[in-house]
């Protein structure tokens, strides 16, 4: 019989010298790769480059051998630029411009690069509030922050599933309530030691070369930097949902 974990919400750690210390390392970090990935992102131009005269040369055309290489090269180079532009939003967190962001906007129009990210036999829904409230914040970390989330949730589900992001205005509102958006897999899930460390800096139960340790610890700093939080809840075999509460943006005077 398989030990069975049931976990409830994960708060993410309050011990001002762990946040100190992991702080410290991203900053750190930032700093130490900056130079990195610009060398990387102009690289990745080149070669993009290069690939896009490949593909519509007429003798990769005419090779069958060839157009599925060039091809699988080309979709390679832009998850690489994807990812470049992930560790370079993430080194900049803050020197991000503040605004008051339309939620339901910015996932209409993240949605198709979403459905690009997960296609396959991973079902992708997104479902959103009409009533959503703006948030303000930067739209890079906000993407980012979804970009890392959904990342996440496709990595857990390497024989398929379903991806569900839900938006919607909290129905424990204050003054101006909070967004609370929702990203849902149903892949392999996590058992509870493991869920207690998921927004750690650099730590990661990916393989080694698949995964850096920043991209929920991303997520995090986010959250808090806007004032809001985020929680995970997760059981091995039945996947995990990890959820953003984000501060609505003041209403202008006047508004119903």
């Amino acid at each position: 019989m398989h030990a069975e974990f049931r976990t409830e919400d994960v708060e993410i750690p309050t011990d001002p010298f762990r946040a100190g210390r992991d702080t410290l390392r991203l900053e750190a970090l930032g700093l130490m790769t900056a130079g990195i990935v610009h060398d990387l992102g102009n690289m990745i131009q080149v070669l993009s480059s290069a690939m896009s005269i490949l593909n519509r040369h007429p003798g990769v055309r005419a090779a069958e051998g060839l157009e599925p290489v060039v091809a699988s090269a080309v979709q390679s180079l832009e998850r690489a630029t994807a990812l470049i532009g992930l560790i370079a939003g993430f080194g900049r967190a803050g020197d991000c411009e503040v605004e008051d962001l339309d939620v339901a906007l910015c996932l209409a129009g993240l949605e198709r690069l979403l459905r690009w990210i997960t296609a396959g036999s991973i079902r992708f829904d997104l479902r959103v509030s009409p009533f959503c409230p703006r948030v303000s914040c930067s739209r890079r970390q906000f993407e980012n922050a979804l970009l890392n989330l959904v990342l996440n949730a496709r990595d857990a589900m390497p024989a398929g599933g379903v991806l569900t992001i839900d938006a919607m205005a909290s129905s424990e509102a204050g003054q101006h309530g909070d967004v609370v958006i929702s990203v849902t897999d149903t892949g392999a899930g996590m058992d509870a030691k493991t869920l207690s460390r998921a927004f750690e800096a650099f730590f990661t139960t990916k393989d080694s070369g698949r995964g850096s340790g920043l991209g929920l610890a991303m997520v995090r700093r986010f959250t808090h930097e806007v004032g809001g939080g985020v929680t995970a809840r997760s059981q091995p075999g039945l996947g995990t949902t990890v959820t953003l509460t984000l501060p609505a943006a003041a209403r202008p005077f006047g508004w119903r």
